[in-house]
């Protein structure tokens, strides 16, 4: 899971009552709302679609992992049923979830969710692997474990073929984040203690690099169909992370205005963005950035 790799969701919103503005020219401004689960310790939110449903996980009071969908004030919960831990990723427009599970000895699969159905989404000979987003098309992309233990990336075509992904500087690590109608994929590749970020496109890669980030990198969340990428970078103490969105070729911070680290994994067509935030002195909560008309 993305969740303690890269830094990385459930019930009542409660409306933050604030905007903030991300940029000095063109001003865009956002309200955030707070995904709170009653009883939970923490939550996550991964991904949204453009009617607006957002996946992710939350934990609840006796530390278990739950994938979790939420629509307007409707929750609900997706747990693989051999899963000692599910997490939802990415959904499309057909509201198809991806994500993972945790096997009670400790596997980890990747898995498509579909009217009510669990498929396994598992590259051949893979140790583990986690499924991250899917476009209109049924794509999946994500990432698996080789058997010498190396993480790679892969887009899995929603039938029978997989393709492995290994981005520039990905010595050890390779993940994929998200794909749009237009099979861009973005994906982050690492090497030690830095993390880079990487636009597909057919067979280029492009470097997708905050100007703010520091020694450790920056990381790539998703994309939507008009181009715009997400994601978040961390800084020189490898301890506070802060959310950006690329649009146009520019980049703007996106941070909750609680937070002490902000990572920012989804956007919708919409401009819709979801995360996830810690303060100084609170645990992981999930969000909704909405642009502000």
């Amino acid at each position: 899971m993305r969740i303690g790799k890269f830094v990385l969701g459930f019930c009542v919103l409660v409306l933050a009552r604030v905007s903030v503005v991300i940029a000095a020219a063109p001003v865009v401004t956002f309200k955030f709302k707070d995904i709170i689960v009653t009883g939970a310790h923490a939550t996550y939110a991964n991904g949204i679609n453009d009617a607006g449903v957002i996946v992710g996980a939350y934990i609840d009071s006796v530390g278990t992992w739950h994938g979790m969908a939420l629509h307007g004030s409707k929750v609900t919960t997706i747990d693989h049923p051999n899963s000692s831990a599910t997490a939802c990723y990415g959904i499309n427009s057909s509201a198809v979830i991806v994500g993972s599970y945790t096997t009670p000895s400790g596997v980890i699969t990747g898995f498509e969710f579909s009217a009510g159905t669990f498929t396994d989404v598992r590259p051949p000979a893979s140790l583990t692997s986690t499924a991250t987003g899917i476009n209109d098309d049924g794509k999946i992309v994500g990432y698996f474990l080789d058997s010498a233990e190396f993480e790679h990336g892969f887009v899995f075509d929603g039938h029978k073929k997989y393709t492995q992904i290994d981005a520039p500087g990905g010595d050890f690590v390779t993940q994929a984040w998200g794909i749009n109608n237009d099979d861009h994929i973005t994906l982050s590749a690492s090497s030690g203690l830095r993390a880079d970020s990487f636009l597909l496109i057919g067979k280029k890669f492009t470097k997708l690099s905050d100007p703010n980030e520091g020694k450790y990198g920056t990381i790539v969340g998703s994309l939507n169909n008009r181009g715009e990428i997400v994601g978040f970078y961390i800084d020189d103490t490898g301890f506070h992370t802060h959310g950006w969105l690329l649009s146009k070729g520019a980049y703007y911070t996106v941070d909750d205005p609680k937070a002490a680290t902000t990572s920012v994994s989804g956007i919708n067509d919409e401009l819709r963005i979801v995360g996830t935030y810690e303060t100084s002195s609170g645990g992981p909560t999930g969000f909704e950035a909405i642009p502000k008309k």
